[in-house]
């Protein structure tokens, strides 16, 4: 007989830092490029289906043990490392396109978790960072695309 589920408290408060990371760094990258507020929205709701469905993987990963082989501690270090590697992509926006070392938050979340969580995590902070720092040249064709690349039937 499965023991029954218990809520870890650990687990949930890296959830939410993860969380209020994720919407900081958006935030933060959003004001540094100085977007209207409809950009805002747009990028809200971006971050907002990401983490949703981040937070399903997480735990999907977790029942499976697939973090790592390990069911409760490396939330820690991911929210840690997740932590860590926000700031590092803030702080890669600084430089110049063409030099901008966006692989170095998956590797380290690689260290700490598995591969399909750190391309996960890594592809938002991709994604977030295209859409903002390119600015207004980028980020209206960007959000059309990629709402048309959703609506379209496959």
């Amino acid at each position: 007989m499965k023991p029954k589920e218990t809520i870890n408290l650990y687990r949930v408060i890296s959830l939410l830092v993860i969380a209020l990371v994720t919407f900081g760094v958006m935030g933060g990258l959003c004001a540094k490029s100085h977007l209207y507020p409809d950009e805002w929205l747009s990028m809200f709701f971006l971050t907002l289906i990401f983490l949703l469905v981040c937070i399903f993987e997480l735990e999907y990963e977790r029942k499976q043990k697939g973090i790592s082989a390990n069911t409760q501690t490396t939330f820690i270090r991911l929210s840690v490392t997740y932590t860590v590697s926000g700031g590092l992509i803030y702080a890669i926006s600084y430089l110049p396109e063409f030099y901008r070392p966006v692989m170095i938050p998956v590797i380290l979340l690689t260290a700490v978790s598995n591969s399909m969580v750190a391309v996960s995590f890594g592809l938002f902070f991709d994604l977030v960072l295209a859409l903002t720092v390119a600015g207004h040249r980028m980020l209206i064709p960007s959000l059309r695309q990629i709402m048309m690349v959703l609506l379209l039937p496959g």
